[in-house]
């Protein structure tokens, strides 16, 4: 038996190279799924964040799109808005909810900052983005 697996493994070794590749470039996606699973909030729960926290909503969109609706109260945040506030202090426990169009994912320039941010559990990004908001039956506002 171990005699086949040898004689298989030499005949087909980039068979056996491509596997895992594949494999490892799979398990790379699912992990980095994984890890920005922790940062998704639900528009449902971004209510109650919203309503009974006072979080502050940061729309990611640019200026132009944000003016065409948004969530009330949002303030329009460029990148480097964003980058600076998730480096300097907060009041204690302010919570604050990012929100792109339709991705769960801020920009990657932006996801270092995340990760080195103190800030855990104080910032959510809106799964599913606007497009969740309104399809969740929120208002937007212009």
């Amino acid at each position: 038996m171990m005699q086949e697996w040898l004689s298989f493994v030499s005949n087909h070794w980039y068979l056996l190279g491509f596997s895992a590749i594949a494999l490892v470039v799979l398990g790379i996606e699912e992990f980095n799924d994984f890890l920005w699973n922790v940062w998704l909030i639900e528009p449902n729960e971004a209510v109650g964040w919203i309503n009974h926290d006072n979080a502050q909503v940061l729309d990611l969109r640019d200026l132009e799109t944000f003016n065409k609706g948004h969530i009330i109260d949002a303030k329009c945040t460029s990148n480097t808005q964003l980058s600076q506030l998730l480096v300097t202090p907060n009041k204690r426990g302010a919570k604050i909810i990012l929100v792109a169009d339709t991705n769960n994912l801020p920009p990657l320039t932006l996801r270092k900052h995340l990760v080195k941010s103190k800030k855990r559990g104080q910032i959510k990004i809106l799964k599913g983005g606007i497009a969740a908001w309104q399809a969740a039956g929120f208002p937007l506002v212009d």
